[in-house]
């Protein structure tokens, strides 16, 4: 027998006794896999921090470079190319600049969330409080119409035997058992409050490092690669995460840009129409546009109900402004600023979002689509080589 088929076949029986292995203790492998995860979390999340932060602080390094050359290339034919290749270098003031840069954008959102957009919400609730003792009183209106008096319901409830001694007893002793259940629950919020802020402080400063030395890191990631593989499997592998980050990137940029343009969309025509809300629900359309497909229908139920409680009317308006401006941004805005960049038909989007949405909630959502695309362009290349 050939020696390469030989060791396809034990690899072959390797893979399906591990398989097996794996399915038949599936609990404790689902837990070792969840420690581990839990262990390198706040890596990972300095990893996605960096990753977020890495788009914009390239963009302000282009920017700085150009405009060093500029300056250095005064009166000169010939465009220096010095800042350039610092730019190879981890750690250089351009760098630091662009990271801070970046930084300060993230913060000056966080700033716009908590003095703006908390204080629309505080006044919004104020409002929909407000307006209960009216809502309140057509209730009562509504009772009596329909109902009568309360007569026939005293007498039900005279008759019945809900309210005896025993069971307002077995009542309290349920009130008791779950005030001690809230105690726990509240004490479980916090921890986890904890934990995720002390994850994202440490995965924060772990991004830091990673963006001040990515050449480094990256010259580094491809040394292991050859050492460890041939240079066609390493030209391949490295080919896939180029397409990977290209993907994400074009997806991430395309899908905030686009929340953007349309949050700002409905802020200008809802605040020309008088409509109630239109600051809250405009940062609401911006938020939920990052979730594909299923975002606008949860802008648009939250916005219609918010508005029905000052006017109906209005409601139904906001129902006919929302319809309109959807469409103008999916036929005009979508396919200019997003475009063809993730690559993936209608219906692998939909079963992308769904499958994402069962395994990992909203951030499956988010990162299933452009993972989806990342595979369907590996198979549709693999496929179109066969023929």
């Amino acid at each position: 027998m050939d020696k390469k088929k030989f060791w396809a076949y034990v690899a072959i029986v390797v893979i399906g006794v591990a398989t097996f292995v794996a399915l038949w203790n599936l609990p404790v492998i689902t837990g070792i896999v969840s420690g581990v995860i839990a262990l390198l979390m706040p890596f990972i999340v300095g990893g996605a921090i960096a990753f977020i932060l890495n788009m914009p602080m390239s963009f302000f390094e282009r920017k700085i470079f150009m405009l060093e050359e500029k300056i250095a290339s005064s009166g000169k034919k010939k465009k220096p190319q010095k800042a350039k290749e610092r730019a190879k270098q981890g750690g250089t003031l351009e760098r630091v600049g662009a990271l801070l840069l970046s930084i300060a954008i993230v913060i000056a959102v966080i700033f716009i969330i908590i003095f703006v957009v908390v204080p629309e919400i505080g006044r919004t609730v104020k409002g929909i409080i407000d307006q209960v003792p009216q809502i309140a009183g057509k209730l009562v209106e509504w009772s009596e119409k329909y109902i009568g008096n309360g007569e026939e319901i005293a007498q039900w409830m005279k008759g019945s035997d809900i309210f005896t001694k025993d069971n307002l007893n077995k009542a309290m002793d349920y009130v008791g058992t779950h005030i001690g259940g809230l105690w726990d629950s509240t004490k479980g919020i916090v921890s986890g409050t904890i934990s995720v802020l002390t994850n994202l402080f440490i995965g924060f400063i772990f991004a830091i490092y990673i963006l001040l030395q990515k050449e480094k890191l990256g010259r580094q990631g491809k040394m292991i690669l050859r050492a460890f593989l041939k240079e066609e499997h390493c030209n391949k592998l490295l080919e896939i995460l180029g397409l990977t980050n290209k993907v994400f990137r074009s997806f991430l940029t395309g899908q905030v840009t686009e929340a953007v343009i349309l949050g700002f969309m409905f802020l200008i025509v809802l605040s020309i129409f008088r409509i109630p809300y239109a600051l809250l629900i405009a940062v609401l359309v911006t938020v939920t546009a990052l979730i594909p497909i299923f975002g606008a229908f949860i802008a648009c139920a939250v916005g219609a109900f918010l508005i029905l409680f000052v006017n109906p009317i209005q409601a139904v308006w906001f129902i006919v402004i929302f319809l309109i401006l959807q469409q103008v941004e999916g036929q005009l805005i979508y396919p200019h600023v997003v475009g063809k960049s993730v690559g993936l038909p209608a219906m692998w989007v939909l079963f992308a979002v769904t499958v994402g949405a069962n395994l990992m909630g909203l951030l499956g959502m988010l990162i299933f689509i452009p993972l989806c695309s990342v595979l369907y362009v590996l198979f549709r290349t693999y496929v179109y080589k066969k023929q």
